[in-house]
């Protein structure tokens, strides 16, 4: 085993100096690796660098660990969720960044470990067994493919990197929305101190060939191949949006200049909503849309917890002011939970009035769907990323108990603000935001009754014209201005 673990390290310094092709995401990698503050504290303690398959995440994770290295007594750990991928990946990546110069002896084979003529270490170690966290005291931790790891493994870890407020780097394929999304990627997101995280398509590596690609997206399920080779976060298990919302965000100008043709600008004459999810013990959520001829277009998300009303407002004001300072756009709608009426009282007193949107989950659903799978709701990919990670991850809970006996349908009530104020939104526009052909009203008849009940009631609210009343008065007349009293979204 020790001569087979040097005859890995020997070939691949033999190998000579690397080749690194220009790829902009590895590199912002390495420079927030080396950023600092102005008081020249590391700006970034928590990086994360998630890609797809041959992305070259692991060369990415190796250099930034070559990098640290050349700072003199550093202890670092290059880690890995096994011993075979350990050898297969980690160690000879890392050799190849490692100069003979460097080193003040060969590489030891008994202790995995390379010392350095700074007095700096490296060593090599497996997760497999999470006891072997309790380590020395480190400055930077490496763990490639993180997704194999198991959590409790790198808590562990935690506690060596306390002392000197070490660095922690994982570097891993997409694994739905799992722990380490969580801890780095969704908290990059959020703009917490001292996290970093990016991902990147098998394709944004210059050296991947696109024919490779293109034959394993023929060959591979859709949401597998979003997450191996474009490195999206998917959920696998009750995805309630799936594949269809991969195919209404728009990332790239000429797509978005499709739907908004005056991209990069925004005309602030277009028809404005916002959808508002209050939460006081969770964020208070708002997404920006407004209307195109091809549809809605969402163009701005926030989400913040613990603030005052007044400093929500000031917030959304900002977002709306943001593509055109001088003329912000003035929703036609602020569209809220129907059941918030409190926070309706408080928003009114900063000038914010708003519509109570009807609150059923599943008719929520169904219409956020529809106007994706019918290509009249957009995202722009850089404007709202939480609100797609949300959306990504949003799905069903077990509908079944233990005795396999079937339950309420029900969603996972886990990073769902923003959908919920999407969601809120759509509720309140009344119509499909494009001329459709004849409608014709779906068969409800297979639905559970309270599924049936709640979309036969929104059919009832967005068409009234095809639901004459039985005495004479049809339902168009009812909501917009007869002297029968309204109730909430509905009729009494």
């Amino acid at each position: 085993m020790a001569e087979s673990i040097e005859a890995i390290v020997a070939q691949a310094q033999a190998e000579g100096p690397v080749a690194l092709q220009y790829n902009p995401y590895q590199v912002r990698f390495w420079e927030a690796l080396e950023a600092r503050t102005p008081d020249a504290r590391r700006a970034y303690t928590h990086l994360a660098l998630f890609s797809g398959r041959q992305g070259g995440k692991s060369l990415a994770g190796a250099f930034g660990c070559a990098r640290e290295a050349r700072h003199p007594n550093r202890v670092i750990w290059a880690c890995a969720p096994s011993y075979p991928k350990l050898h297969d990946y980690v160690m000879p990546a890392i050799a190849r960044f490692l100069p003979p110069a460097w080193l003040a002896k060969p590489f030891s084979a008994q202790h995995y470990e390379w010392q350095l003529t700074n007095g700096s270490v490296i060593q090599a170690r497996s997760l497999d067994d999470v006891q072997r966290g309790r380590g020395p005291t480190l400055d930077l931790l490496w763990i490639d493919e993180a997704r194999e790891v198991a959590p409790v493994a790198y808590k562990t870890l935690i506690p060596t990197l306390a002392v000197k407020k070490g660095v922690r780097i994982i570097t891993t394929t997409p694994n739905g929305f799992d722990y380490w999304w969580e801890t780095f990627y969704k908290t990059a997101l959020e703009a917490i101190p001292g996290y970093w995280a990016c991902k990147y398509r098998s394709l944004d590596n210059p050296a991947m060939d696109p024919e490779e690609v293109e034959a394993s997206r023929r060959e591979m399920d859709p949401l597998f191949f979003q997450q191996e080779w474009e490195a999206e976060f998917v959920s696998f298990s009750g995805a309630i949006y799936g594949p269809a919302l991969a195919g209404a965000i728009l990332e790239r100008d000429d797509e978005i200049r499709r739907i908004l043709p005056e991209w990069p600008h925004v005309d602030p004459a277009r028809a404005c909503l916002v959808g508002i999810d209050p939460g006081s013990d969770h964020p208070f959520a708002g997404v920006e849309i407004v209307a195109t001829e091809r549809g809605l277009v969402v163009i701005g998300e926030y989400e913040q917890r613990n603030e005052s009303v007044l400093g929500h407002v000031r917030a959304l004001s900002h977002l709306l002011a943001r593509d055109n300072p001088a003329r912000p756009f003035v929703p036609t709608t602020w569209a809220i939970d129907k059941s918030q009426r409190q926070m309706s009282i408080e928003l009114a007193q900063h000038g914010i009035l708003t519509t109570p949107a009807p609150n059923e989950v599943m008719a929520g659903i169904q219409r956020v769907k529809s106007w994706i799978l019918a290509e009249r709701l957009w995202f722009l990919k850089a404007r709202c990323p939480r609100l797609l990670a949300s959306l990504f991850s949003y799905r069903y809970a077990e509908n079944t108990d233990a005795h396999g006996a079937a339950r309420k349908e029900k969603v996972v009530k886990v990073n769902d603000d923003l959908p919920d104020a999407l969601r809120y939104a759509l509720m309140s526009w009344p119509e499909l935001p494009v001329e459709a052909g004849p409608s014709e009203l779906r068969d409800l008849s297979p639905l559970p009754d309270e599924a049936r009940w709640a979309l036969d009631r929104q059919q009832r609210v967005d068409r009234p014209d095809l639901f004459p009343d039985e005495d004479g008065l049809d339902g168009a007349g009812m909501l917009g201005g007869s002297t029968v009293e309204g109730v909430g979204d509905f009729w009494g």
